[in-house]
C-alpha cells in the first residue's frame, strides 16, 4: 500500500525550492551587477586619466610658449581644475641642465653655459575615481636661442659662513646690465641665468648679518661673460654677541 504524501510536505519542498531559486537568481544577479560596476570603474578611470593627460599636454604647450627668460626662473604655483566631481592638480617644474654632463647648473660647475631647459608637467587626480589613477607626467626639453649663449651667461653666487659652509635661505639681490633676486639653495648657492653680459654689484642684506669686514650689507661686484658660468664666493655671516 502506498503512502500518499501530504500537502503539508508537498508546500515545505516547494517552499524550499523558492528559496533555492531565489538565492540562486540573487547570486546571478549580483555577478552581473558585478561585472557592470567593474566594467563602470574602469571605463570611470580611463576616463580621469585621458583628461589627466590631457591637461599635462596643454600645461606642455604652455610652458613652450614661454619666453627662455620666464622658463628659467619659473616659480607660479600648481593649477587645480574641477571636472566632472574630479579634482586635477596641475604642477610645473623647470631647471636647467647641461647637456655634455646632464647635471643641474650649481656653484661648484662653471666648465660651460647651461644648455637646454627640463620642463615637467605632473597631474594628480582627487575624488572617487580619481583617487585611484597614478600621476600623470610629462617630460621635454627646451632649448635657448642662439642669442641666449652668444650675449648672455650665468652668475653663480656662493654665500658661506665663517666656517665655509654654505647659507641656505638668504637673499641674493643684482644690478647692472639686468636686475634681479634669488635665494640661495641648501648649499648656499644663488643662481642667475642666462643674465645679459656685464658688470654687475651683488648684495647680501640680513639683519644681524655682517661680512669678514664686520659691514652689515655685503656687497661684490662680478663681471659675467658670455656662455659661461661666473662664480662669485662671498663670506657672510651672524654677528657676533657684544660682551
Amino acid at each position: 500500500m502506498t503512502r500518499s504524501r501530504s500537502p503539508r510536505n508537498d508546500s515545505g519542498f516547494a517552499l524550499i525550492e523558492v528559496i533555492v531559486s531565489a538565492a540562486v537568481l540573487a547570486m546571478v544577479a549580483l555577478a552581473v551587477l558585478s561585472g557592470i560596476d567593474g566594467a563602470t570603474s574602469a571605463s570611470g578611470r580611463e576616463t580621469v586619466r585621458s583628461v589627466a593627460a590631457s591637461l599635462a599636454e596643454q600645461d606642455q604647450e604652455r610652458l613652450h610658449s614661454l619666453q627662455i627668460d620666464k622658463l628659467a626662473d619659473y616659480t607660479d604655483p600648481a593649477q587645480t581644475f574641477t571636472i566632472s566631481g574630479i579634482t586635477y592638480t596641475v604642477a610645473s617644474a623647470t631647471h636647467w641642465v647641461r647637456d655634455d654632463s646632464g647635471n643641474v647648473p650649481s656653484c661648484t660647475d662653471k666648465d660651460k653655459e647651461s644648455d637646454y631647459v627640463y620642463v615637467s608637467s605632473t597631474v594628480t587626480t582627487k575624488g572617487s575615481l580619481g583617487a585611484r589613477i597614478p600621476a600623470v607626467k610629462l617630460e621635454s626639453i627646451v632649448a635657448p636661442p642662439v642669442k641666449y649663449s652668444s650675449s648672455t651667461g650665468t652668475l653663480a653666487v656662493q654665500v658661506n659662513n665663517r666656517d665655509s659652509v654654505g647659507v641656505p635661505n638668504l637673499t641674493v639681490s643684482i644690478s647692472g646690465p639686468s636686475s634681479d633676486s634669488a635665494l640661495t639653495n641648501q648649499a648656499g648657492c644663488a643662481l642667475f641665468q642666462y643674465i645679459p653680459t656685464g658688470s654687475y654689484t651683488v648684495t647680501l642684506n640680513r639683519p644681524a648679518w655682517v661680512d669678514r669686514h664686520a659691514a652689515p650689507i655685503a656687497t661684490a661686484t662680478k663681471v659675467v661673460t658670455a656662455s659661461t658660468v661666473n662664480l662669485l664666493s662671498m663670506v657672510y655671516d651672524q654677528a657676533a654677541a657684544r660682551r
